[in-house]
């Protein structure tokens, strides 16, 4: 099976790499790249809309490309209340109690509607959440109303890498804090789950290069993943956000994905090495996708620049 290529807008008019200092503000009018021609060619190949983000956390610089305008969140959404409510404990001077982690193993790992209702209410409801997205920088978080579903937010994908930048960051969560969040984001990873959050090791990356999986084949029309990618030395690295929304085969998504996720991977792996690229931050960064069968088998591999420079 091929890789049908990445979707973006259906108006190509906002598929543009772009770069930023800082992990707030208005994007920069112009941006650094552009969709390559392939890519450009290749997006109208699936039905559907993609938004990508990266934040450098040791810089806040930003790259973001694709759809950037407002995605439900809906699982997405469990991790905003998590971390949320994980600095309201801070706040206090609590430490993780077992309260607080029975309540984030349902709330992050399965996902369930019954614990995000009841962090949803501890935080004091909308006002709570609103408050937790300005001291994150991610103002344009929209927090919804109906407690029932997953769709609990709506934002788009620069200001969910922007939030868990911030999050990984910030001096006002405690590393307590942090961590216990952290550890049901990662038992995502570990148990196979729904693979909605994941916080794999440098060392699950490797693995997941070397196999090629990264997520499960997916049934539904929306896969929303939210990364934190860790260097050898153990300090997260990037934050990573990849949102879509579409009607395209499960196992085309599928495959897209897993070539976003691997061309992050590797790029990670390169520039811990020391690899340089060129001159164009474009090309530093170095967004390839290729095409791989389900296995990961990259024998056949065609790789093609996802974003190229400006001309």
């Amino acid at each position: 099976m091929r890789l049908m290529a990445v979707t973006f807008a259906v108006a190509l008019s906002i598929t543009a790499l772009t770069s930023v200092s800082g992990a707030g503000g208005d994007d920069p009018p112009h941006p650094l790249c552009a969709l390559s021609p392939r890519a450009e060619t290749e997006t109208y190949r699936l039905d559907g809309r993609l938004g990508v983000a990266v934040v450098d956390t040791t810089t806040g610089a930003l790259w973001s490309g694709g759809e950037q305008g407002a995605f439900t969140l809906h699982s997405i959404s469990h991790v905003v209340l998590a971390f949320a409510v994980a600095m309201q404990f801070s706040d206090e001077g609590v430490e993780p109690t077992d309260e607080l982690r029975a309540l984030l193993h349902p709330l992050v790992v399965r996902g369930e509607g019954w614990a995000a209702r009841r962090v949803w209410n501890w935080l004091g409801g909308a006002n709570g959440v609103n408050e937790f997205y300005l001291r994150v920088r991610a103002e344009q978080l929209i927090p919804g109303v109906d407690r029932d579903l997953w769709g609990l937010a709506r934002g788009r994908v620069v200001d969910v890498a922007r939030m868990l930048s911030a999050v990984t960051t910030t001096r006002e969560l405690s590393p307590e804090m942090r961590s216990a969040v952290y550890e049901f984001m990662s038992s995502t990873w570990s148990a196979n789950m729904w693979r909605g959050v994941v916080y794999p090791t440098f060392s699950e990356w490797q693995i997941a290069i070397e196999t090629g999986w990264f997520i499960p084949q997916w049934r539904a029309f929306r896969i929303h993943q939210v990364l934190i990618l860790f260097n050898p030395s153990g300090e997260a690295r990037y934050a990573i956000a990849v949102l879509y929304d579409g009607t395209a085969a499960a196992e085309q998504i599928w495959l897209t994905l897993n070539a976003i996720q691997r061309a992050l991977a590797e790029d990670l792996s390169r520039r811990e090495s020391g690899s340089v690229y060129g001159d164009q931050q474009c090309q530093q960064f170095g967004l390839w996708l290729s095409t791989l069968d389900r296995t990961g088998d990259a024998s056949n591999s065609d790789p093609w620049l996802l974003f190229a420079a400006k001309p």
